[in-house]
């Protein structure tokens, strides 16, 4: 014998079952949680004379240098490089100048002759997406090579600290001849 079976669809049932979950969840109580204990007091604010500013030994002055430097090379290295591979890609001159030569030519790009599938109608813009990322990024390499550069030459280090005068002493020395023999005092003040 068949089972009967409900006059309305499944989906109002499951409606109705889903009302009342959520309505019994609303009105169950909700878990208390106890105070938490107050924080404890802040450490007193630091006295100027206690702090203490410290700066990079000045041997790292010429380490940054040479990072920056170098940065900026890789830089206006790979904008000189695809200045002289790309031999008809508008604006290609502008990349052989360091630092606003990949912003200029990011501005005068453009699709080259062999670039478009219909001649004249421009349609290379994937390319010159492509391109103008690249310009972009080589153009931030330079400027951050330079910024390191700057921060290289003018930032503040710390002198080396002079070294601690020697102290006097003075060291029992034995003297040791062919016809003498004895004990001296050498040492230095």
């Amino acid at each position: 014998m068949p089972a009967p079976s409900s006059s309305r669809p499944p989906s109002a049932l499951l409606r109705r079952a889903t009302l009342a979950l959520c309505l019994s969840a609303m009105g169950a109580p909700a878990v208390a949680h106890a105070q938490q204990e107050a924080p404890a007091p802040a450490a007193p604010p630091v006295a100027e004379e206690e702090l203490v500013l410290r700066y990079p030994p000045s041997s790292s002055r010429w380490k940054i240098i040479v990072a920056g430097a170098a940065t900026f090379a890789f830089g206006y290295g790979a904008s000189a490089a695809f200045g002289g591979i790309w031999s008809d890609v508008p604006g290609k001159d502008w990349l052989f100048v360091p630092v606003a030569g990949p912003w200029a030519a990011v501005a005068q790009s453009g699709c080259a002759a062999d670039e478009e599938t219909s001649p004249g109608q421009g349609d290379c813009e994937g390319i010159m997406a492509v391109r103008g990322i690249l310009f972009v990024v080589d153009g931030l390499v330079q400027l951050g090579g330079l910024g390191i550069l700057g921060e290289g030459i003018f930032m503040t280090t710390e002198s080396e600290a002079p070294a601690a005068p020697k102290k006097a002493f003075i060291v029992p020395t034995p003297i040791v001849t062919e016809h003498a023999f004895g004990v001296g005092v050498s040492g230095t003040f």
